[in-house]
C-alpha cells in the first residue's frame, strides 16, 4: 500500500479540463424529500399552471408527479401545490407560498454549495494543473 509519500512522487496529470459537478437532494431521515427533478417539475407548475403541462414538458408521468407532490406535503406537513377549479377555462395548479419557499431556498442553497464546492476543487487540482504546465515548460 502506498504511503502519502509515495503518491507525492508521481507524474502530475493535466487536470485542465476538469471540472465538478454537484447535484444535491434534501433529505428527511434519510428520505428523499426534494432535489433537481422536483425543482424542475414545481418551477414548471408555476410558469404552466398546470401540472398535466409540466409532466408533458419535463415527460413525466402524471402518477409520479403528483407521487413526489404528495410526499412532499406529508413530510412539509403543509400544501406545496394547490389546484383551483376551473370553470369554462379549466381549472389550474400553482405553487403555494412553501412550495416557492421550498423551490427558492434550495436553489438558493445549490448555488452557495456549488460555488463553495468549485472553490475547493479549484484549491485542489488548480496545483496539479499548474504543476504539470510547469512540467511542460522546462522540457
Amino acid at each position: 500500500m502506498e504511503s502519502m509519500e509515495d503518491t507525492k512522487n508521481h507524474e502530475t496529470p493535466n487536470t485542465s479540463d476538469f471540472g465538478v459537478e454537484c447535484k444535491f437532494s434534501l433529505v428527511d431521515n434519510g428520505q428523499f424529500l426534494f432535489g433537481p427533478g422536483s425543482k424542475a417539475l414545481f418551477e414548471l407548475i408555476e410558469k404552466t399552471g398546470s401540472v398535466k403541462s409540466a409532466c408533458e414538458e419535463m415527460g413525466m408521468s402524471y402518477s409520479k408527479a403528483w407521487k413526489k407532490i404528495r410526499e412532499a406535503q406529508e413530510t412539509l406537513g403543509c400544501e406545496v401545490v394547490v389546484r383551483v377549479q376551473g370553470g369554462k377555462g379549466g381549472g389550474q395548479a400553482m405553487l403555494t407560498p412553501t412550495g416557492k419557499w421550498l423551490c427558492e431556498t434550495y436553489t438558493a442553497f445549490v448555488d452557495e454549495a456549488t460555488a463553495q464546492a468549485k472553490a475547493i476543487f479549484e484549491r485542489h487540482f488548480a496545483v496539479h494543473d499548474e504543476a504539470h504546465n510547469m512540467g511542460q515548460d522546462h522540457e
